[in-house]
């Protein structure tokens, strides 16, 4: 058998970033900004005005669902069909892993953590194929409190898949400080 390693080339990299924070800080909005975002709507929330301006002035476009194996099947078009779309955004992956893992709790209940296993296993599939997309990618997340020794709160991190950060170049906490909408990087 022939050795199949080549050459390394350097390509243009396209963008991977998770947003996360509370409800209303922003994170819908900048992801939107993008150019030519294909959206994959989870809750419904771009029949807002505020969003559908933004879209139709960046060239995007809407998918609405609430279905996981919907959104895979998106993803797996979006990587064979021919398409102008430069931005995937899937806002928020929260509301799907959520559903994942009542439908894993009932299918495989709850012992050690089996509804877990199940639904993990789901979102490392989409996450393997969205490593394949040639196109930025912006998930959004809910936020949820991160707690320390003795339960103290240490601050907020997103609330979905655990390894989720990994797929990610850049990782923001979006904030609304006063009337300011800020990014922390967090990774």
């Amino acid at each position: 058998m022939a050795l199949r390693a080549k050459e390394p080339k350097s390509i243009e990299k396209r963008l991977k970033a998770l947003f996360y924070g509370s409800a209303g800080v922003g994170k819908t909005t900048a992801a939107i900004n993008f150019p030519k975002v294909y959206l994959i709507d989870t809750e419904k929330g771009s029949e807002n005005s505020q969003y559908t301006d933004i879209l139709a002035k960046n060239g995007g476009v809407v998918f609405q669902t609430s279905d996981f194996d919907e959104l895979v099947t998106e993803v797996k078009a979006l990587l064979t069909e021919p398409h102008e779309y430069k931005t995937l955004v899937i806002d928020p992956l929260t509301t799907l892993y959520n559903d994942l893992l009542e439908k894993s709790a009932i299918k495989n209940g709850t012992e050690f953590g089996r509804h877990y296993a199940d639904a993990n296993k789901q979102v490392k599939h989409l996450l393997n194929l969205l490593l394949r997309l040639d196109m930025n990618v912006i998930i959004t997340s809910h936020a949820k409190n991160e707690y320390g020794a003795n339960l103290s709160v240490l601050g907020q991190t997103y609330d979905c898949y655990k390894k989720l950060d990994y797929l990610f170049d850049l990782v923001f906490e979006i904030q609304k400080r006063g009337k300011d909408r800020i990014g922390l990087i967090k990774k």
